[in-house]
Parts: structure tokens; C-alpha cells; sequence
């Protein structure tokens, strides 16, 4: 097998990246909602009991809907370090969804991070030296 190129491994890197980052937020999130239950009873009127239910519920939500992007994003990286062209519209379709999800709650210090891994890994994938490699070329003969 072909060693991919720089750009392609940084793409996949990149998109590595994003799941472990989402997943290890998931993850603190899913191990403190307290912080969650106490905004909650901050901004309506709800009981402690049924704040702490709720946000135990959005906790669990959370956790699964990001184990299923990371999945995503680590199988669409991984075929595409295995030279498959399809991946990047998938990984584009993906990332963009998770976009609209994540700043659509709003500007937030993850939101930022999640907007730069997605975009690095967007940029990266559809740059002319990755199209020529998936396309079955040397990009470096190419060039």
C-alpha cells in the first residue's frame, strides 16, 4: 500500500482529533452534571429533583449522539487514509451537521474548537493534492 501524503494524514488527524476532543467533552460532561442541573434550576422554575433528572437525561443524549459522530468521523478518516474518495463528501456532510448542532447552541469555547477541527479537516481533504492522490495519482509527479 501507498504511504498517503502529508496532507491526507493531517486530514485524518485532524478528524481523529475532532472525535477524541468531542468525546472527552461528552465524557466530563457526562461525569459532572451537577453544573448542568444548577443552570437549570438558575434559568426556570424546576426542582433540584427534577433539574438533577433532566440533566442526567441530556447528559446521556449528549453522550450517545457524540459517540455517534466520533464513530462517524473515525470510520469516514479511516477510509479515506485508505485512498477512498467517497469519505470526504461524507465527512463534509458530517461536519457540517455537527456544525449546524454545535453553534447552534451558540458561540462557546468548544464550539470554537469543534468550527477549527472541522474546518482544518474540510480544507485538507478537498485540497488539489489530496483530490490527486485519491484520484489514483502521485501528487508529487503530479505537481
Amino acid at each position: 500500500m501507498v504511504l498517503p501524503p502529508k496532507v491526507i494524514r493531517i486530514a485524518v488527524a485532524l478528524w481523529y482529533a475532532l472525535a477524541v476532543f468531542l468525546t472527552l467533552h461528552a465524557l466530563f460532561l457526562w461525569l459532572r452534571p451537577q453544573g448542568i442541573a444548577e443552570q437549570l434550576q438558575r434559568r426556570s422554575d424546576v426542582t433540584p429533583a427534577e433539574a438533577a433528572d433532566f440533566a442526567a437525561d441530556l447528559v446521556l443524549e449528549n453522550l450517545l449522539v457524540t459517540l455517534f459522530f466520533a464513530v462517524l468521523y473515525c470510520g469516514f478518516a479511516f477510509l479515506l487514509g485508505r485512498r477512498r474518495r467517497w469519505p470526504r463528501i461524507a465527512l463534509t456532510v458530517v461536519g457540517a451537521l455537527q456544525l449546524f448542532l454545535q453553534l447552534g447552541a451558540g458561540f462557546t469555547p468548544v464550539g470554537i474548537v469543534v468550527l477549527l477541527l472541522v474546518i482544518g479537516g474540510l480544507v485538507t481533504v478537498w485540497l488539489p493534492k489530496s483530490s490527486i492522490w485519491l484520484n489514483g495519482r502521485d501528487p508529487e509527479q503530479a505537481a
